[in-house]
């Protein structure tokens, strides 16, 4: 099961990225509560809200990397859209009251996503805005 609790160094150190991002862990976490506890109609409401959560960050961490001129940014685009398909996913199969298992393992598969997401994705603009002295760089 993937650690979905926030840790300092997830931290981009941009205030609405890492905003947002402990945001959407935090729904994930609630998402995972709702799956074990059978509570569908909370699982589907908090899965619409955290597909809709995902996008929004993308949406505005896409635009902040287009401003800065991110090099990588068609590349973590593409990333986001992957994850973004699973988000969709699991508010599906939300809908689906015996589908359990199969949600399980797709909520578990976008929660490893998501993590790497931050560890590989964003750090690698992390280090783009630390060289080019748009965040301090922490040693």
């Amino acid at each position: 099961m993937v650690d979905l609790d926030w840790h300092d160094y997830y931290e981009i150190g941009i205030d609405f990225i890492d905003s947002a991002h402990q945001e959407i862990l935090a729904v994930m976490r609630a998402v995972r509560e709702a799956i074990h506890a059978g509570n569908h109609d909370e699982r589907l409401s908090l899965s619409r809200d955290l597909a809709a959560m995902i996008e929004n960050h993308f949406k505005s961490e896409e635009a902040f990397l287009d401003e800065v001129n991110f090099p990588g940014l068609k590349e973590h685009v593409e990333y986001h859209k992957e994850l973004l398909v699973q988000a969709n996913q699991i508010t599906e199969v939300c809908k689906e009251i015996d589908m359990t298992s199969n949600l399980t393992e797709l909520f578990e598969a976008m929660e490893q996503f998501l993590v790497d997401d931050i560890f590989s994705g964003d750090i690698a603009f992390k280090f783009f805005l630390e060289y080019n002295g748009l965040i301090p760089r922490k040693i």
